[in-house]
């Protein structure tokens, strides 16, 4: 099965905000931790959250799913009913699973499927190990499957070196159970945007950290039972807020809050000419002429494809740097993106940490691939909005399950036409 986008001059509608992908996988984490009852409301049900719900499951926990909610009842004691726990596709949820098995009470081997277990992790390995978890790669490489020693989390003083601050999402949500009071010594730079997101379910869950220049102190003591909302974060709706804007439209959207990552995502698209104005809860973006923009991607790697199709659309020069984590994931994002887009007309030069482009691109019709990624083919699912002739996207519709529930009728919503092609 593959996908076609049909080009359309009638794109706009309004974006609905759905939950974010990662504060649904660490409100899971921390529940599990918890060993106690918990709610999750307002959760991101796709295919990338489920191995959290499974891992609770194999430890003899409860799930039970309503329209608008989890109900997780973690066991006094994690002791996993097999000694194999499966990530499945999902690279943050292995990171997290990683750091809640080091509080289990036996060995267990965390795995994933062909493309995962091709994915080296060292400073994944590096950072839990700076913790004293005994954790280890069945490979030369650092790649999964990884054999996690669990029952002990030394804490005490960790320097998070700079290319490990992207797994504070796995190292801080077991430091409550650690043998010293954990102390993180958090590298400047974009630390903010990684930390964010976990202080806020750590701190529903009762562990109040504490931040002191570049030190985050975990108290001890664990969790308690919590109840937590799920967040919506802009940046994860840019597949759905992009096509308008390159259309020319204006978005408005309802946050509660502008969290860090979000802030560097804005930041980012108005280099491109893109604007935005908060009022109270209301946040209205709108586009005046996309020029070309030189960006450093090392906070959020994994929007690569997105802003690349941004620099596609806009006039003159653009330079995505230090994107090098976006090769290595559900694809290598940034080869992907430059193949691709090149078939569809574009100018693109890959480079080892990011690409060369230069727009506007005048888009043509035709056959591309999505690498079996989701972000890949909603990226070139935006270009073929604005290509001359239909695009079609082989190896994307399945991929597509991992992070965007109902991508087809959410597409459709902002005036897309697309649906699915036989072959």
């Amino acid at each position: 099965m593959k996908l076609a986008v049909a080009p359309s001059s009638s794109i706009s509608g309004q974006v609905t905000l759905q939950p974010s992908k990662l504060s649904t996988q660490l409100a899971c984490a921390v529940a599990i931790l918890s060993r106690k009852k918990c709610t999750i409301r307002n959760p991101l049900k796709v295919r990338d959250t489920q191995p959290m719900l499974r891992a609770l499951e194999l430890f003899g926990g409860e799930v039970s799913k309503a329209k608008d909610k989890w109900v997780l009842t973690a066991p006094e004691e994690l002791k996993p009913s097999s000694g194999f726990v499966d990530a499945k596709n999902s690279g943050s949820a292995l990171a997290m699973l990683a750091g809640v098995l080091s509080a289990a009470k036996t060995s267990v081997v965390l795995t994933g499927d062909s493309n995962l277990r091709s994915r080296p992790m060292p400073d994944l390995l590096k950072g839990l190990g700076r913790m004293g978890l005994d954790i280890t790669s069945t490979k030369h490489n650092d790649a999964p499957p990884f054999i996690i020693f669990g029952g002990k989390i030394s804490g005490g003083e960790i320097k998070i070196a700079k290319g490990e601050v992207k797994y504070i999402s796995a190292m801080l949500p077991p430091a409550p159970y650690s043998e010293k009071k954990s102390v993180f010594s958090i590298p400047d730079g974009s630390s903010e945007v990684f930390l964010d997101p976990v202080k806020e379910v750590m701190e529903a869950a009762g562990a109040d950290l504490s931040k002191k220049g570049k030190k985050v102190t975990v108290p001890q003591g664990g969790y308690r039972s919590f109840s937590y909302e799920v967040r919506q974060d802009i940046a994860d709706n840019a597949h759905l807020i992009l096509p308008l804007l390159l259309a020319g439209q204006e978005v408005k959207l309802r946050v509660k809050k502008v969290s860090p990552r979000d802030k560097a995502f804005l930041e980012a698209i108005e280099n491109f000419g893109i604007k935005s104005g908060k009022k109270g809860s209301k946040l209205e973006l709108w586009s005046g002429k996309l020029r070309g923009a030189t960006l450093d991607l090392s906070w959020a790697p994994e929007l690569l494809p997105f802003i690349v199709a941004v620099g596609c659309m806009a006039k003159g020069k653009s330079t995505i740097t230090n994107a090098e984590g976006a090769r290595n994931m559900k694809s290598d994002r940034i080869n992907a993106m430059a193949q691709e887009t090149k078939k569809l007309g574009a100018k693109v030069l890959e480079q080892s940490g990011g690409l060369l482009i230069q727009g506007p691109a005048q888009f043509q019709g035709g056959e591309v691939d999505g690498h079996g990624d989701y972000a890949v083919t909603a990226a070139l699912s935006i270009a073929g909005l604005f290509a001359k002739e239909k695009v079609v996207i082989k190896n994307g519709p399945d991929a597509l399950r991992a992070a965007y529930p109902q991508f087809l009728q959410s597409f459709r919503g902002v005036g897309a036409e697309i649906g699915y092609q036989a072959g």
